[in-house]
């Protein structure tokens, strides 16, 4: 009879088996005077790293071998905030906090309201058949490339859950991060998903949903790659220090997403991993990314000509390929102009659409 030194409950968390010998976290440990003495379990994994304690404290022994990728770190593979002010959670737009990565061997610091506007966002959605304590998470993934084809995983949700609730919090990432599309794995179960999303946005459901930003809903197929091939294809991002991933953060979705790439075995069944959802919406990003991004030329474009091709149907400068929106102060529109807009441009009559 093996038993494990920890199990997971439904939140993800670490429920310690044997608590008074190992704690099953820090905190946990300095709350309570009988256990200060003792190793926790976040601490074992630190030391012996997470393939090792897999094998040897969860009972996993397949998933102890060498890793896939390569080892991950803070220069290498990461970003992190600086000076962070109350506007990050509320509209990163117009923050002036730091987002720090190391681009080759520069240190790079941007405020988040530039670098958002620079760089192209979008929203990646996996979901699952089912909604039980032994199902895959259904995740949504924030991602945004730049000019120097460096892919950043912004924010990351994921839940064993109904979804009804993938639904809310896709599109309340969607309105935090004002990704312009998102993007559904219209295969199998995920084709129910795209048709609820395509709909909300078609009725302009913002009222219902409770925000105020819809993106376009664009349906993503990646063929017949098998799902370890898809992941495995990730490897030169590591290798060559072109994913950027947020290691300094411990809610359980990020902390399930990098112990899959730390465990990933490709010649393994499964990849070697017991749940790969994190890590396959990541993986979408490659159907959505097409070639090299140039970096985003800001349109300039006199206010009233510009206002009056939006209100004519117009939406993307076709000299420029910039959206002519970019180049109006829309402090100084009207809402009733800006609703004029919105009732011209909801639908692109030639393939049915989003435009707006």
């Amino acid at each position: 009879m093996i038993v494990r030194a920890a199990y997971e409950d439904d939140k993800g968390e670490l429920i310690s088996c044997w608590p008074d010998m190992w704690p099953p976290s820090i905190k946990a440990k300095n709350e309570n005077p009988n256990w200060k003495d003792r190793v926790s379990l976040e601490e074992i994994r630190e030391i012996i790293g997470t393939p090792n304690f897999l094998a040897e404290y969860m009972a996993r022994p397949g998933e102890g071998e060498g890793t896939f990728f390569p080892h991950l770190t803070k220069e290498r593979h990461g970003w992190w905030y600086e000076q962070v002010d109350p506007a990050l959670d509320i509209d990163p737009y117009v923050s002036n906090t730091l987002i720090c990565y190391y681009s080759g061997e520069e240190l790079v610091k941007k405020p988040m309201c530039n670098f958002l506007n620079m760089n192209r966002l979008f929203l990646t959605v996996d979901t699952s058949f089912t909604a039980t304590a032994d199902s895959d998470f259904k995740v949504a993934c924030v991602m945004c490339i730049n000019s120097e084809n460096e892919l950043f995983v912004l924010d990351v949700w994921s839940a064993q859950c109904r979804e009804d609730l993938l639904l809310k919090e896709v599109m309340r990432l969607g309105d935090h991060w004002r990704t312009p599309t998102i993007h559904v794995e219209a295969i199998k179960q995920g084709l129910g998903i795209y048709n609820t999303l395509d709909s909300l946005v078609r009725t302009r459901a913002k009222e219902m949903m409770g925000v105020s930003h819809l993106p376009a809903v664009k349906k993503l197929n990646p063929g017949m790659i098998e799902k370890t091939t898809k992941i495995a294809s990730l490897s030169l991002r590591f290798e060559f220090d072109k994913i950027k991933l947020p290691l300094w953060k411990a809610d359980s979705p990020s902390r399930r997403l990098k112990d899959q790439i730390e465990q990933f075995n490709p010649d393994a069944k499964d990849g070697g991993l017991q749940h790969d959802d994190e890590l396959d919406c990541v993986c979408m990003s490659q159907f959505v990314i097409k070639g090299r991004l140039s970096q985003v030329r800001k349109l300039q474009l006199e206010n009233k000509n510009a206002l009056e091709r939006l209100k004519n149907g117009e939406v993307i400068d076709e000299d420029l390929g910039t959206p002519i929106a970019h180049g109006i102060d829309w402090s100084r529109v009207g809402a009733g102009e800006i609703q004029d807009i919105l009732d011209r441009n909801i639908t692109d009559d030639t393939d049915n659409t989003t435009r707006v």
